[in-house]
């Protein structure tokens, strides 16, 4: 238990020792993918099929609350400031 109380203490670079051996072989990984994929016509299809699945994780509902919220306080000061709003902020009804 003590040696997992002073692991603790190192925890940055414990995570930059993970980061610096885990990008090169995700770099290496991915480029050996890449090259099998651009050989292989059935590989490219394979490959373009599962990377878009990346984009099925959900965002977590923390991160769009706090845009959310930023959004609301810029529009409120710009309110409270009396500046004419910007051109991209002007909602045109049709």
């Amino acid at each position: 238990m003590e040696l997992l109380s002073e692991l603790g203490s190192y925890r940055k670079e414990i995570i930059g020792l993970f980061a610096l051996l885990l990008f090169p072989i995700l770099i290496i990984a991915l480029s050996k993918l890449i090259m099998w994929a651009k050989s292989n016509s059935k590989g490219a299809f394979v490959f373009l099929a599962v990377f878009p699945l990346i984009s099925l994780f959900p965002i977590p509902p923390s991160a769009t609350e706090s845009l959310d919220k930023q959004k609301r306080e810029q529009i409120k000061r710009n309110e409270e400031s009396g500046d004419p709003p910007d051109v991209d902020d002007v909602k045109v009804d049709n």
